[in-house]
């Protein structure tokens, strides 16, 4: 899942050496971008339809009545979470890694020159992923502890909506989906269709990464703080599919990303960490931030536009 090229589309930088050979951009598919988030909320969707049917006929047959709605739709939401949520998010994801994964491989990665792993994978990549991952991890860390301070509502709301998802107590969905699942069908969607489609639109690639982060923060509206987050991630997953080219190294970091959230903070919460030394690690992954740019910056492995003469 890796281009040598970015179809910018062709080296954009290279075509506005001057007026008469400027790339004209493509207004049509920047808007075209937000079909693939549109079609992936349309897959969800449509996995949840027969399931919800199946817990409102138990909710139903438990006594529950629809003239009292709130009750009816808690219990609704409840019998969903024990008994179908693991169908839900299975059927959700694969559909979408099959659908994805053919717009992705058609439309954009068989026009592309293709590469080798060793045309993009080396030391420093790999020490850039490992330390952009951990950097990230704990400045998110950082920046929930300062909003816990600002508004302990924010964060019992979130932690309220993450536990009603089912994310935190069901197996499947915590190892399954979060760490494997998700990732790939999140980065072929978002870096592998909407990132090519932006690609060929003829913008620059700043607008690129900041449109696809803007759309993927959209797919978590539900839980708001999440969604900050997730562009806020998105922005560096982004960068780092921009440099290297590649959706498979975007989706090696993205299951990164996802392991030390299940696993680490598990671990840390055990340990008493406390906020003040989480605040220090938080304060040190930013400086960690910038040395990943400098090092892929520096990497030859690493794309870099040709420069306007």
């Amino acid at each position: 899942m890796d281009e040598n090229t970015i179809n910018e589309p062709q080296n954009e930088e290279a075509n506005v050496q001057d007026g008469s050979s400027k790339k004209k951009i493509k207004k049509s598919l920047i808007f075209f971008s937000i079909v693939p988030a549109a079609i992936m909320v349309a897959i969800q969707t449509v996995a949840q339809i027969p399931f919800y049917i199946m817990s409102a006929v138990n909710v139903i047959n438990e006594g529950y009545s629809a003239n009292d709605i709130y009750a009816f739709l808690v219990a609704l939401e409840q019998d969903l979470k024990d008994n179908y949520l693991n169908f839900v998010y299975a059927i959700y994801a694969v559909a979408g890694i099959i659908v994805f994964g053919i717009w992705y491989y058609k439309g954009f990665y068989k026009k592309r020159p293709k590469r080798k792993l060793g045309d993009f994978i080396g030391i420093k990549s790999l020490s850039a992923a490992v330390f952009m991952t951990v950097a990230l991890y704990f400045a998110v860390q950082a920046a929930a502890i300062v909003i816990n301070w600002i508004s302990p509502q924010i964060i019992e709301d979130y932690n309220a909506l993450i536990e009603m998802s089912g994310l935190v107590d069901n197996f499947f969905v915590l190892f399954v989906y979060t760490i494997f699942m998700a990732p790939i069908l999140e980065e072929l969607c978002f870096r592998g269709v909407v990132f090519g489609i932006l690609e060929d639109s003829g913008i620059r690639p700043g607008l690129i990464i900041l449109i696809s982060s803007l759309l993927f923060g959209a797919m978590h509206i539900a839980i708001p703080l999440q969604m900050l987050y997730a562009m806020f991630l998105s922005l560096f997953f982004g960068y780092m599919r921009y440099k290297y080219r590649s959706v498979g190294f975007t989706i090696f970091i993205h299951m990164m990303f996802n392991i030390l959230g299940t696993f680490l903070s598990e671990a840390i919460d055990k340990s008493g960490m406390s906020d003040g030394l989480m605040l220090i690690f938080g304060g040190i992954s930013l400086f960690i931030i910038v040395f990943v740019f400098v090092l892929v910056n520096g990497d030859k492995k690493a794309y870099k536009p040709e420069a306007k003469s």
